[in-house]
């Protein structure tokens, strides 16, 4: 899933690329604590994929399943349009966007998150998702 998200986000700033189809919609936490990225194609819902990434926080993460090939693990979650939830390598930094107030909802295709002051909650279309937060970390 990162190598995928990485190539949808590196397409998105090649003018002229094959990959000008895709569209791209990112927020920040009102603390930047967190950030999102929601990235695919939205007119055929193809390659939707959404990844949040948190910068500090106090819990720890399930153990790898399979070592990274480059990059990092722990703070980064990523899913599909009907995927289940899961912890990704990431060796890239979201780009600047813009601040999803508390109480604000941000829709991307199939993916809906609202910030909440104790964090942001993130679903796609299978009902997938986590609850993120300094503190705490929940998947469903």
């Amino acid at each position: 899933m990162r190598t995928v998200l990485v190539s949808l986000l590196a397409t998105l700033v090649v003018p002229g690329s094959a990959g000008a189809a895709f569209g791209f919609s990112a927020f920040h936490s009102p603390s930047r604590n967190i950030v999102c990225v929601g990235a695919g194609d939205r007119a055929t819902g193809k390659r939707m994929e959404l990844r949040c990434d948190i910068s500090s926080h106090t819990w720890t993460a399930p153990p790898q399943t399979k070592p990274c090939d480059a990059g990092d693990y722990g703070s980064s979650l990523g899913m599909t349009r009907r995927g289940r939830a899961r912890f990704i390598c990431v060796s890239d930094a979201p780009p600047p966007s813009k601040i999803l107030a508390y109480g604000e909802l941000w829709r991307f295709g199939p993916f809906k998150c609202r910030m909440n002051t104790t964090g942001v909650r993130c679903v796609n279309a299978a009902a997938h998702g986590w609850a993120l937060s300094r503190g705490s970390v929940k998947r469903f």
